[in-house]
């Protein structure tokens, strides 16, 4: 599936992607939700050159999602965490992402885990202030 060039605003979450394979969300403006983006048990998709600013809990959540694509989305104070992959997703990369103005992390892996963890990739592009772990900013 596909969702591109929409506006997402005003809802609990803006976009759930779940148990999906393939999956592209690209060129979207996604504010003023409690979350901006889940992918939930989803692999091998791709979420790129999205405008995600101003949700309440957290930007990108990858919960449970393999294979994925994180790049060069534009991202500002979305709560807690811009970019946040938890221990039981793998095998993601996120690159050229420019991320700021988080209160947690502005990229969070894992709740701090070493990246070799779940083999996520952070590439060496992305722009933001503060990751759990350290490192994952340039």
């Amino acid at each position: 599936g596909q969702l591109t060039d929409v506006q997402v605003a005003n809802n609990g979450i803006g976009v759930l992607v779940s148990g999906s394979t393939g999956t592209e969300l690209s060129r979207n403006t996604i504010t003023n939700n409690d979350v901006a983006v889940i992918l939930d048990s989803s692999s091998d998709g791709a979420i790129a050159f999205n405008q995600i600013v101003s949700n309440m809990e957290n930007g990108i959540a990858l919960l449970g999602a393999d294979r994925n694509v994180v790049a060069a989305n534009n991202m500002f104070g979305n709560g807690q965490y811009g970019i946040y992959m938890d221990i039981t997703s793998n095998e993601n990369t996120a690159d050229y992402n420019t991320v700021f103005g988080h209160e947690g992390a502005d990229i969070n892996n894992a709740d701090g885990q070493p990246t070799n963890v779940n083999q996520n990739s952070f590439g060496g592009n992305n722009n933001c202030g503060t990751s759990t772990p350290g490192g994952l900013c340039r």
